[in-house]
């Protein structure tokens, strides 16, 4: 059968220092791009969000939570009062 011929050629070969590679070139512009979209504090605080969730998910008044809950307050607050301007 032609399917069965086409899945058996089929294979995909991804090694972790490929894709964190990868991962770290994207990085660079997914930054720079929040950065010119005015976003970057937001983006940070809501991936912090995750963490902290996590976090509180096995130990909800653990020492590292309620930092992390004070970083991500931080952000937004940096966020709604303050613009990053490129060094030149």
């Amino acid at each position: 059968m032609a399917i069965r011929k086409y899945l058996r050629t089929y294979s995909t070969r991804i090694t972790s220092r490929f894709f964190r590679d990868e991962m770290n070139r994207d990085d660079d512009t997914r930054r720079d791009f929040h950065i010119k979209t005015g976003d970057y504090f937001a983006s940070l605080a809501t991936i912090i969000g995750f963490i902290e969730e996590k976090i509180q998910e096995t130990d909800p008044e653990s020492m590292e939570a309620r930092l992390l809950e004070g970083v991500r307050k931080d952000a937004i607050y940096i966020q709604k009062n303050y613009t990053l301007k490129h060094k030149k």
